[in-house]
């Protein structure tokens, strides 16, 4: 017997026992994406189990397309089990906790707390931090609120970044979404230049986007898992990030904070709009979220964002984050002192990277990394096929070393070492590239194959 759906739409719960394991959040979210279900709110977090996350969505539906969607996630490799919860049998409850500034701290602050966070006298829509008297009743402040979602184990005094983290009660949005990152490669995981150890011998780039700073040449910059160590024992050493769109920013109140684990000496952050702008000393030892909070001028001339050290010092940083507003939301802290990123992964972080630095793919030689044609008997104008169109025409740099003698360009059944790069364009499709040989037959094909070398195409210039 055929088995018959209830066709009214509403809110389903579905729960996911998922392997814990990068991407997977992104891996589900994509599923429903592509079946055109449109998601309430998600929810991920770790379990009891080592090793599996639970993951909670809220969709809204009928009975028939939440059983359909339950069984395309089964069929995902790292969700463990799928179960569609009953509203009957199942506890539902949002949360929130209200936040604010008393004057007389010494009188407790009376404020009213229900399940569903329904405070008559508070309007939840409007998102925004309210000053109280500690003697006012909540029922009788006018201005408008901010609420913050209620966590087990974080204690949200003590940053006021928690107003930033978003909350839904009964399906409204009553708090802004978490900043947008105006910096790239925040948590050091894209390293196209393939080192794990970039000697100082003057200010250069190392990972992708990121450049050193200070006067030392007696330091390094170590790229670990997801963290860039940078330790020097004379002189000052520092690692920041030219921010590409800085004129849409002027005026703007920005914040820069940067997950660091001090191991000697000391550091402080730094804003540079043209001005300069330098945050206080920073010591403490141990993995601690340090922001830098600064109104940029109004026809700012760069936009500078660093961290670097008042002298011989190492440190650790694990993940950075510029942007606009007076708050970071780069992470949160428990009531234990410890601090958890908010931060997540981009999977599409290696694109945006390969606007600044591309390396083309090393493979079998016999297959070519760049295409094009003999414009005379000692040019030719070469291709590379890149995801996206680099920000401006890059530099070349050879990785195995200073010279081209790895690279063969077969023209006319014949190979031959470029001897110079001339010049580079950037295309829609590509970099164009310009090399200098001889002997080639003009305006027949040349195909460009890797030896031995390894070219870094680099537009952080």
């Amino acid at each position: 017997m055929k088995k018959t759906f209830d066709t009214e739409k509403k809110l389903y719960t579905l729960s996911l026992l998922v392997q814990d394991i990068p991407g997977v959040l992104s891996q589900v979210a994509r599923l429903f994406s592509r079946k055109g279900y449109n998601i309430e709110s998600i929810v991920s977090g770790e379990t009891s189990q080592p090793g599996l996350t639970r993951i909670t969505i809220v969709i809204l539906g009928d009975e028939l397309m939440v059983n359909q969607i339950a069984a395309q996630c089964r069929k995902l490799i790292p969700v463990q089990v799928v179960k569609i919860l009953d509203e009957e049998t199942s506890i539902q409850r949002e949360f929130a906790m209200i936040k604010v500034t008393a004057v007389d701290r010494t009188t407790p602050m009376g404020f009213t707390y229900v399940a569903h966070a329904t405070v008559e006298g508070l309007n939840y829509q409007t998102a925004y931090e309210f000053q109280a008297r500690a003697e006012d009743a909540l029922e009788q402040v006018e201005s408008e609120v901010k609420v913050v979602k209620a966590s087990p184990g974080f204690d949200w005094g003590k940053d006021d970044f928690a107003f930033h983290i978003p909350v839904y009660i009964e399906g409204v949005k009553v708090t802004p979404d978490v900043g947008q990152n105006l910096l790239i490669n925040p948590l050091f995981t894209v390293n196209q230049r393939g080192s794990t150890t970039y000697a100082i011998t003057k200010p250069a780039y190392t990972m992708d986007c990121w450049k050193t700073s200070g006067d030392t040449k007696a330091g390094e910059v170590v790229v670990g898992q997801r963290y860039a160590k940078l330790t020097n024992t004379s002189g000052t050493l520092g690692l920041g990030q030219f921010v590409e769109d800085y004129g849409d920013l002027a005026g703007e109140t920005v914040t820069l904070s940067m997950a660091v684990d001090i191991l000697s000496g000391s550091y402080h952050l730094g804003l540079n709009d043209g001005t300069g702008q330098a945050g206080e000393v920073l010591s403490q030892k141990g993995l601690q979220v340090y922001a830098l909070t600064a109104t940029l001028s109004d026809s700012p001339s760069q936009l500078w964002c660093q961290l670097i050290s008042e002298g011989a010092a190492s440190c650790r940083i694990f993940a950075a984050k510029l942007e606009v507003g007076d708050h970071q939301t780069l992470a949160i802290q428990g009531e234990d002192g410890t601090w958890q990123l908010t931060q997540q992964p981009n999977p599409e972080e290696i694109l945006r990277c390969y606007r600044y630095q591309y390396v083309p793919v090393e493979g079998d030689t016999s297959y070519p990394l760049g295409y094009g044609f003999a414009f005379s008997t000692s040019s030719a104008r070469m291709v590379f096929p890149c995801g996206v169109k680099m920000r401006l025409a890059p530099s070349v740099t050879f990785l195995n070393g200073s010279n081209l003698s790895g690279i063969g360009i077969f023209n006319n059944g014949a190979s031959h070492t470029p001897t110079a790069v001339a010049g580079t364009r950037n295309l829609p499709g590509g970099v164009g590239v310009i090399f200098t040989t001889s002997g080639l037959v003009t305006n027949d094909v040349c195909t460009l194959r890797s030896i031995s070398g390894k070219l870094l195409f680099d537009a952080n210039l």
